[in-house]
């Protein structure tokens, strides 16, 4: 069967790979994931949603899969994505992302203060009506924009129930919803550390397309899974993409967009390795581990 690169539809021959999670093949990690992968099968799935389950069992979801990469646009694709249902348990149980969320609210962080800055850069926050934060989490983004610019409606989408829960009871978010509103227009939408966890994520970047404004804004911020990323020996997270900045180049030019600005931050993939504290920093390394990038339509 002839696989296709879902970000830029080319044929993928000779298929390169790396596996999820163990991408120096580790026989040890091997070892291990079967393990979890054992328990997970076994375990009754109301289980999860009862008692605090180790992530590392719940990661089972994807532990086995293959990591396909394009050798054309250099993005990554996990080769069983995982269904609805097994992400919406991983992001609503105590088993999964939902140990996360606390009773309450962050404070705004210096991410937080980092992304505003730089979408206040290029974009005049004043004339903005609508925005929207996809993947939201704790949506301090739109928060910030709501502190500085009360005018501006927020609004918000994640799967996270208990993230919604959350941000219903915050006086600063207008309205949350758990999936995007079709129909329904926006002059800024905000994706970060989002797209790549998806388990649809070209369809769902063309529905955010749709829902922007005509001259309205994207802002993105995702890790730059590049070659160096995935020549490294990183457990991964919950990615169903691995993406890097010709990923989002590509999407750019099949729908038509502008891109305003592009920025790599963070520390490198060998440094977060070491285990250096991560930072909102702005980098000119290409092995930065952070990447944002500004469109419009």
């Amino acid at each position: 069967m002839n696989r296709v690169c879902p970000i830029c539809n080319c044929n993928l021959k000779d298929v390169r790979y790396v596996k999820y999670g163990n991408h120096i093949n580790s026989k040890k990690k091997f070892i291990l994931e079967v393990v979890y992968v054992l328990i997970f099968f076994f375990l009754p799935k109301s289980f999860f949603n009862k008692y605090k389950i180790p992530r590392r069992i719940t990661k089972s979801i994807w532990f086995g899969s293959k990591i396909i990469l394009c050798r054309k646009c250099g993005s990554g694709h996990i080769d069983k994505i995982p269904s609805s249902n097994e992400l919406n348990m991983w992001y609503n149980t105590s088993a999964g992302a939902v140990l996360f969320y606390k009773d309450r609210l962050r404070k705004i962080t210096e991410r937080d203060e980092s992304q505003y800055k730089y979408v206040r850069k290029f974009v005049k926050l004043g004339c903005i009506d609508k925005s929207l934060e996809f993947g939201a989490g704790e949506a301090g983004l739109s928060r910030k924009l709501c502190l500085n610019h009360p005018k501006i409606l927020t609004e918000t989408v994640d799967i996270s129930e208990k993230s919604n829960e959350q941000l219903r009871n915050h006086s600063c978010i207008d309205n949350v919803e758990k999936s995007i509103v079709v129909g329904k227009k926006y002059d800024l939408i905000v994706c970060s550390h989002v797209l790549h966890m998806v388990n649809d994520m070209p369809s769902i970047f063309g529905q955010l397309v749709r829902a922007l404004t005509k001259g309205g804004y994207m802002f993105i911020e995702i890790p730059n899974c590049n070659d160096l990323y995935l020549d490294l020996d990183f457990e991964d997270y919950s990615f169903n993409y691995f993406l890097q900045k010709s990923s989002i180049l590509e999407l750019i030019k099949f729908y038509g967009l502008e891109l305003i600005d592009v920025q790599y931050l963070g520390i490198t993939w060998h440094e977060v390795l070491n285990g250096v504290k991560q930072t909102n920093m702005y980098s000119t390394s290409s092995n930065a581990s952070l990447i944002r990038f500004l469109i419009k339509k």
